[in-house]
């Protein structure tokens, strides 16, 4: 059953966005211009390249990008499926990146640096600059929180309520198809995704006019390292490509770039690693 292989995570994040719509601004320029209001909204930016707001950006891009990256689609708004093979390094990883987004919400919310921030911001926005637009230095640890919550996934035997017993045995029903549905779009998923790194690679690596980035080895081996413990569909053909793709992962990008044998010897490898993808996903539409 998919509730003994994997779990439900969700990842929430909130961040302030220091931006403030301003109705006088917008009036003198629909005015000015003769514009309904209805077209034009005008937004300020409170911080304008605030440095340590740009730092804690960063971190909740790489919070993020890594959630999404190491875990699989979910039925419900804002949760992943993550996989139970990969829970261990997942929640290491994702608590060092929670700790770092923490670090710089910190910095940036010491009452000194805050202030110092909104000082320099009133020169940039000049007549524009008003002070409530800002939480006070006590409230703006507040808009800022990151976290990660898990819980199992249902299964048929969650059905316990109060009905008939052929109700149930119909919910039971329904919710096995619905689980092989899920997993099914998950093992998909991870299809797509390796077909989407190999076309890639094939496309880069082929002709050798083509510039590709130091990236593009290491993206296929980050992926491939983990595909085992992504599969929870247990499909043993994926297991398989994700090897043969890995080959290409283990090069060296400056290899590649000096060695035009071994650059023709990858990019093969890529075209049939991904005549294998795509014959295995036209076999999903059949």
């Amino acid at each position: 059953m998919l509730s003994d292989r994997a779990m439900i995570a969700n990842l929430t994040i909130k961040t302030w966005a220091a931006k403030k719509y301003d109705d006088k601004i917008t009036k003198d320029i629909t005015t000015n211009k003769g514009i309904r209001k209805s077209v034009i909204r005008a937004t300020k930016v409170l911080l304008p390249n605030d440095p340590q707001l740009k730092r804690i950006k960063q971190a909740r891009q790489n919070l993020r990008g890594y959630h999404y990256e190491h875990t699989l689609p979910w039925e419900w708004k804002t949760t992943q499926l993550l996989p139970g093979e990969f829970f261990m390094e997942y929640t290491k990883t994702i608590a060092t990146l929670i700790s770092d987004f923490e670090r710089e919400v910190d910095a940036f919310c010491d009452p000194v640096y805050y202030n110092n921030a909104i000082q320099a911001a009133s020169i940039e926005l000049k007549d524009t600059f008003c002070h409530q637009d800002y939480p006070l230095p006590g409230q703006i640890r507040d808009h800022f929180t990151a976290s990660i919550a898990y819980s199992p996934v249902p299964s048929a035997g969650d059905f316990r309520v109060d009905i008939q017993a052929e109700e149930i045995a119909d919910l039971k029903a329904a919710w096995t198809i619905k689980e092989g549905d899920i997993t099914r779009k998950c093992t998909e998923h991870l299809w797509t995704k390796l077909h989407n790194m190999m076309e890639h690679a094939q496309e880069r690596l082929s002709d050798p006019k083509n510039v590709f980035h130091d990236t593009l080895p290491a993206n296929i081996k980050d992926f491939t390292d983990i595909l085992s413990k992504m599969n929870i569909g247990e499909d043993f053909d994926l297991d398989a490509i994700g090897k043969e793709a890995a080959t290409i992962g283990g090069l060296e990008p400056q290899d590649l770039r000096d060695d035009p044998g071994l650059r023709r010897a990858a990019a093969n490898t890529s075209q049939s690693v991904l005549d294998k993808i795509k014959k295995q996903m036209g076999a999903f539409n059949a």
